[in-house]
């Protein structure tokens, strides 16, 4: 349910000065707790795997499955808004899975997809 107010210019201003004064004064960036190992950093990068978000090192992908999954996404977000950067995504993808020796499931997604993308 929406608020029954509305900030003013002037609330609005004054608020936004407290909350950088806050932030200012806690200094949260000095709290953080992300990786700081090599080590670390290395696993955290895997979560975008576990989470299905895009990967930026397809080559870090060993699982044919993972890939697959990954290049089912990238071609949904193709059809949803085709653009030439979401095609380069899922021809990535379509090349891991070449690379994985398992270029064999293309052949289950569409025709006129996978001839756009260039990998046919």
């Amino acid at each position: 349910m929406p608020r029954a107010y509305r900030w003013t210019p002037e609330g609005l201003a004054a608020r936004q000065a407290s909350a950088r004064e806050t932030v200012r004064r806690c200094k949260p960036w000095l709290k953080s707790t992300g990786p700081r190992t090599k080590e670390g950093k290395a696993v955290t990068r895997q979560n975008a795997i576990k989470w299905g978000h895009r990967i930026e090192q397809p080559e870090i992908v060993t699982d044919p499955d993972v890939a697959l999954g990954q290049l089912t996404m990238a071609l949904w977000l193709f059809e949803e808004s085709p653009s030439e950067r979401r095609a380069a995504v899922a021809y990535t993808w379509c090349q891991r899975l070449v690379d994985l020796g398992a270029g064999d499931v293309l052949n289950g997604f569409p025709a006129s997809i996978v001839a756009e993308m260039g990998t046919s």
